[in-house]
């Protein structure tokens, strides 16, 4: 009798059309409620909804993945170059910076400070230390 896996996909960071029915996902997974070791490379089922065979790349050897694929020309370095100076120049924009802002702005009413400066939380742990220098006595 087959054992039986739970799956729990964490993130999802693309998908690659094979047919109708099939993709390969590249996915961040919790299988049997484990924590996730890397990144899965999974072909996808569209009928049944479920992640079939593949396989998990740890997170600190994915760039020797892609060292691999380059050196070997099985990838085309100049298109990775285009896609990373895309990607560096839409990074960061105005919207985004708001955004951010606006988040920033709404953590920081969260909390507040205390006597000396420090910011603090609601069970009074300390979230940011004050900058102010210390006078000797």
């Amino acid at each position: 009798m087959a054992k039986e896996f739970t799956c729990e996909i964490l993130k999802e960071y693309g998908s690659i059309d094979i047919d109708d029915n099939t993709s390969i996902k590249i996915v961040e997974v919790k299988w049997n409620g484990r924590q996730s070791k890397g990144y899965d490379i999974r072909r996808y089922s569209k009928e049944d909804d479920r992640l079939t065979k593949g396989i998990t790349i740890p997170y600190d050897k994915i760039e020797d993945l892609v060292e691999i694929l380059v050196s070997n020309n099985i990838c085309n370095i100049d298109k990775i170059e285009k896609i990373i100076k895309k990607r560096k120049d839409s990074l960061f924009n105005k919207k985004d910076f708001m955004n951010m802002f606006d988040h920033m702005n709404d953590e920081m009413h969260r909390y507040k400070r205390d006597k000396y400066g420090h910011l603090r939380d609601n069970e009074n742990r300390i979230v940011i230390a004050s900058r102010r220098k210390v006078r000797e006595v």
